[in-house]
């Protein structure tokens, strides 16, 4: 009794310290708005969030799915689309509009749906083409898309009757949706769904003996992984009011998964810290913005090296280092 008592103990004192921690990052999250408004910074951070949730979805994918997509940017992009011309057409607001980038995303999830016969790095190369072939359509389907030249005039965020103009504004509708899409993901891998997704990444061969559908378990870990790209898509297309078809190519592909890698396959915050480093490379140090890829894979490479679980491991790997320290042991 006294050793279960204390497992107990320790389980509610760390879902005590984890409640904490959230309530406060949640909070500092939302208090950059006002700290930092109208100033550079926070226009950065809404691209961070935006990207961070375009690599979440593909975080799902990958960490929690198992799936390899290296096409998440054509469903970026599908979403940006798909929303953008109900807000230019038929003058809907931003929710309505994220139904149809949803919709839009959904009917490309379909399409890639055959590829999953494939596994390992033949769906991965086969996801890649199918990123690439969007990208194509994308510039080439000028009636719908702008073509090479994009859609201009996006209508801003709408949601409620209100609209968010601004930096300011802007955050916290991204930074909302952000935290709803990670709080649903969060919460599906703690249902039936999630627990059918870990035995198939302990034993693929063992989850089919016990009933799992691995085909369909698949699919639905892609279906639902590029719901907060479609997302993130229309939020990028009113935030800046304007979408085109170079933002969805292979290199945002690339990206986003250096984004996941980086961040760490397992976390879904992960996403998110990947998505700052990236970003920051991409933006701040103008002189070796063209060799961004460059340090991308050289970030992937150390990190392997150093940091297996990614950024999201750095609290564990350094409570596991102080442990043995403190032990006068070695790790």
């Amino acid at each position: 009794m006294r050793a279960r008592d204390a497992i107990l103990s320790r389980h509610h004192r760390s879902r005590t310290v984890t409640i904490v921690v959230t309530a406060v990052a949640v909070a500092a999250l939302y208090g950059a708005a006002p700290r930092y408004d109208g100033t550079f910074f926070l226009s950065f951070l809404v691209d961070v969030v935006i990207l961070g949730l375009a690599a979440l979805g593909l975080q799902h994918t990958v960490g929690d799915g198992g799936v390899l997509n290296l096409g998440q940017a054509a469903f970026f992009g599908l979403g940006a689309y798909g929303g953008v011309w109900t807000l230019q057409h038929w003058h809907w607001t931003t929710l309505p509009a994220f139904g149809a980038a949803i919709v839009v995303a959904a009917l490309g999830a379909v399409v890639m749906a055959p590829l999953l016969r494939l596994r390992g790095v033949y769906f991965a190369m086969a996801s890649f083409a199918f990123g690439a072939m969007m990208f194509e359509i994308f510039g080439q389907a000028v009636s719908l898309t702008g073509g090479e030249n994009g859609l201009f005039l996006v209508p801003p965020l709408r949601v409620f009757g209100h609209t968010f103009i601004g930096n300011r504004d802007s955050y916290l509708v991204v930074l909302t949706v952000a935290l709803l899409c990670y709080a649903v993901l969060a919460l599906l891998m703690r249902s039936g769904y999630g627990l059918s997704l870990h035995a198939v990444r302990q034993s693929e061969n063992g989850a089919r003996a016990a009933g799992v559908n691995v085909a369909r378990l698949r699919f639905f870990a892609l279906l639902i992984g590029v719901i907060p790209a479609a997302l993130a898509g229309v939020l990028y297309a009113q935030v800046h009011g304007i979408v085109q078809a170079s933002v969805f190519d292979y290199n945002q592909s690339v990206a986003l998964i250096t984004m996941v890698i980086v961040g760490g396959v397992a976390s879904r915050w992960g996403a998110f810290a990947g998505a700052l480093l990236a970003q920051y490379i991409s933006v701040y140090p103008r002189a070796i913005e063209q060799y961004r890829f460059l340090l991308y894979g050289v970030l992937i490479a150390a990190l392997m090296i150093v940091l297996p679980g990614g950024i999201a491991s750095v609290g564990r790997v350094a409570l596991a280092r102080s442990r043995v320290l403190l032990g006068g042991g070695r790790l």
